[in-house]
C-alpha cells in the first residue's frame, strides 16, 4: 500500500477547483483571486489528511526451531537441539544462520525452518575453531564470518562452509558487518568511537561516531550499538539509547531515530547510572522500514511498560509503531529484508529462534488495510 501523497488529494482538490469556478473572478482582483484558490486548497489537502487516522503492529508466528535437550542428545551435538545463542545472521536466500556458542558452531535452517548442515571446527584455537564466538554475518554473496570474543579475531568461511582464514580485530567487539574487502564492527565496551571500519587486506582501521559526554552520563560503563546493512547507506547502527540509531557510510554518519535521541535521563541504582534499556539488534524489513528490538529495565515514552520491544521506523527516521514482544529476554536478533520476517532467539524454556512476520495496519474513516 503506497502512502498518502499528492495524487491521494486529487479528488478533493478537483471539487475545490470545481466550487470555486462557480464565482465569478472577473469582479474581483487577481490577487484575492489567488488567495481563495490556496485557501480551498489547503482546506481540502488538510481534510484528506485526516484521513489516515491510526496505525498498529502486529506479528505473525510462521515457525519455531530448536528442542528441549535431553543428556544424550546434548551430548550428541544434535543440530535440532541449540545449546547457547549470541547471535543470527540470514543468507541471501533466506536461509537461518543461528551462532551456537555452546557447541562452537553454526547451524544453518532453510527458509521454511528445515535442518540444512552445521559449520565450523568445533572447540580450539586452530584454522576455523572457536573458544567464545559472539558475533556472526554473511555477506550477500554468501561468504561468512564469525568474531570470537576470547581469541580477538575474525574468521572467514566460503558459502560452502570451507574455512578461509583468520584476521586479527583491531580492539574487543560487539557485533560485525561484513562489506567486500572490509569489515564493521561495534566496540564494546565503546568509550571513544561507537564503530569502526577495518580493512581486510591490510588492517587499516577508520573510526566513526564518537562517543559523547551524554552518551557516558547515560551509561558510563561504555556504550553497546548493534549493526545491520541499509537501504540508503552501508550500514545501520542501534544506539544504546533506546530511539537512537544512525546511518553510516556516506561521507557524515546521519542521526535518524526519533523519540529520545536528545533526552539526557538515566536511572541510578545504588548510586550507579545506568541505562534503561539496550538494543537487541537492528535490520530492515522490506525496502522502507526499520526494525529495532529493545530490552527495557524502565518504561521509557512512548512505551507505558517494562520488557521486550519491536519498534519500527521508516529508512528517513519517521517513528511508525512498536510493540511488546512474548519473549522476556532476546539472544540473537536478524531480519529479512527481502519478506518483512524477523528472527528472535530466546532461552526460556530452552534455546528455540522464531521467525515472526510484522505487519502493519493502517486505519482510517474508510477503514483498515493490512500490509
Amino acid at each position: 500500500m503506497k502512502p498518502a501523497g499528492f495524487s491521494h488529494h486529487k479528488p478533493r482538490i478537483k471539487g475545490c477547483v470545481l466550487l470555486m469556478s462557480r464565482f465569478s473572478f472577473n469582479r474581483l482582483p487577481w490577487t484575492w483571486c489567488l488567495f481563495l484558490f490556496c485557501w480551498a486548497l489547503s482546506g481540502c489537502a488538510d481534510e484528506s489528511e485526516q484521513r489516515i487516522a491510526t496505525h498498529s503492529l502486529s506479528l505473525d508466528q510462521i515457525w519455531r526451531v530448536g528442542e528441549e535437550g535431553t543428556e544424550d542428545t546434548l551430548e550428541a551435538h544434535q543440530p535440532q537441539v541449540l545449546a547457547r545463542i549470541p547471535d543470527l545472521a540470514i543468507g541471501s536466500e533466506g536461509d537461518l544462520y543461528v551462532l551456537d556458542q555452546g557447541f562452537n558452531r553454526v547451524v544453518v535452517f532453510s527458509a521454511d525452518g528445515s535442518f540444512r548442515r552445521t559449520m565450523g571446527n568445533g572447540n580450539g584455537e586452530g584454522p576455523g575453531e572457536f573458544r567464545m564466538p559472539t558475533a556472526i554475518d554473511v555477506d550477500p554473496e554468501g561468504r561468512m564470518g564469525i568474531y570470537d570474543y576470547q581469541l580477538g579475531r575474525l574468521s572467514l568461511f566460503a558459502p560452502n562452509g570451507r574455512f578461509l582464514r583468520s584476521v586479527s580485530v583491531h580492539s574487543h567487539a560487539k557485533d560485525l558487518l561484513l562489506q567486500g574487502d572490509q569489515v564493521w564492527f561495534s566496540d564494546m565496551p565503546a568509550r571513544e568511537n561507537l564503530v569502526w571500519r577495518q580493512s581486510l587486506q591490510d588492517g587499516e582501521v577508520e573510526a566513526f561516531l564518537p562517543v559523547t559526554r551524554s552518551d557516558l552520563r547515560f551509561q558510563p560503563r561504555g556504550m553497546v550499538s548493534l549493526l545491520s546493512r541499509g537501504a540508503d547507506c552501508a550500514v545501520l547502527v542501534a544506539h544504546m539509547r533506546p530511539g537512537k540509531w544512525f546511518c553510516v557510510g556516506g561521507e557524515e554518519p546521519v542521526l535518524r531515530g526519533s523519540f529520545s535521541s536528545d533526552q539526557d535521563e538515566y536511572w541510578v541504582v545504588e548510586e550507579t547510572a545506568v541505562t534503561p534499556g539496550f538494543p537487541f539488534g537492528i535490520g530492515l524489513i522490506g525496502d522502507d522500514r526499520v526494525a529495532i528490538i529493545y530490552n527495557l529495565k524502565e518504561p521509557t515514552p512512548p512505551h507505558d511498560a517494562a520488557g521486550v520491544f519491536l519498534d519500527v521506523f521508516s529508512t528517513s527516521g519517521q517513528f511508525i509503531g512498536s510493540l511488546q514482544m512474548p519473549e522476556r529476554w532476546v539472544h540473537g536478533f536478524t531480519t529479512n529484508p527481502k519478506d518483512g520476517t524477523i528472527f528472535v532467539g530466546s532461552d526460556e524454556p530452552y534455546p528455540t529462534v522464531t521467525k515472526y512476520r510484522v505487519r502493519l495496519t493502517l486505519c482510517s474513516d474508510r477503514g483498515c488495510q493490512t500490509e
